[in-house]
């Protein structure tokens, strides 16, 4: 099980790469979301050279710890 989610992970990242902007904006931040699985998000940053992966994160748990953990990345 491990290993088909580590497979689908690397197949969503190398998707993520040929198409940084397929992740559904947050509103009102700087974030995009890109599920990876049924419960099993990634949220990540667009830049001009680069992306940045902030959380995998099980959407099941507390939004304001989401919230929380993204905010340490908003310059």
């Amino acid at each position: 099980m491990l290993e088909d989610f580590q497979t689908l992970m690397d197949q969503r990242i190398t998707d993520l790469e040929k198409s940084p902007l397929m992740g559904k904006t947050i509103p009102g931040t700087p974030y995009k979301q890109l599920v990876i699985h049924q419960h099993i998000s990634l949220f990540y940053r667009v830049y001009k050279n680069h992306l940045l992966l902030l959380a995998i994160w099980d959407v099941r748990q507390n939004p304001s710890r989401l919230t929380d953990n993204l905010q340490k990345h908003n310059p």
